[in-house]
């Protein structure tokens, strides 16, 4: 075993005892090494939260779909939804996060981020504004898949 150092040409161990220790210190360094790059990996996962969110829940359908047998074809238009409800599914949790706030800045954020929808439908032109509000407080978006049937 060579243990290289910089600027002192190589150093090779001369006895057991030697052996030892330099085996013990690259073995140390490798289990650093691998610590800090599963650090590293461990927060640039947890940067893109969604990300790591949708990969989750299409694992646990996945297993979900074997677990019962599934027919392939079913599978696949399971996982199609599901890639396609992504963003439905992100919105879903920012209206959690809208109701960890006061009533008055849900206002806000429902006015905000529902009024362009409501606003322009013909029931909904001439109603005031808290009136617009409240309506974005209690719609329950429902996302569905093609082909799918509803009642």
């Amino acid at each position: 075993m060579t243990i290289t150092t910089v600027g002192y040409g190589d150093i090779s161990p001369q006895n057991r005892a030697e052996l030892g220790m330099a085996i013990a210190i690259q073995v140390l360094g490798a289990l650093v090494y691998t610590y800090l790059i599963a650090v590293i990996m461990s927060l640039v996962s947890v940067v893109d939260e969604n990300s790591w969110l949708f990969l989750r829940r299409m694992n646990d359908l996945n297993a979900l779909m074997a677990r019962i047998h599934l027919p392939e074809e079913s599978r696949a238009r399971m996982r199609l939804y599901l890639f396609n409800a992504r963003p439905f599914m992100e919105r879903r949790g920012q209206r959690e996060i809208c109701d960890l706030m006061s009533p008055p800045m849900q206002a806000e954020l429902y006015a905000t981020e529902y009024t362009e929808t409501i606003s322009p439908l013909p029931y909904f032109a001439e109603v005031s504004h808290t009136f617009v509000v409240e309506v974005a407080r209690i719609i329950q978006p429902i996302f569905y898949a093609p082909k799918d049937c509803f009642a």
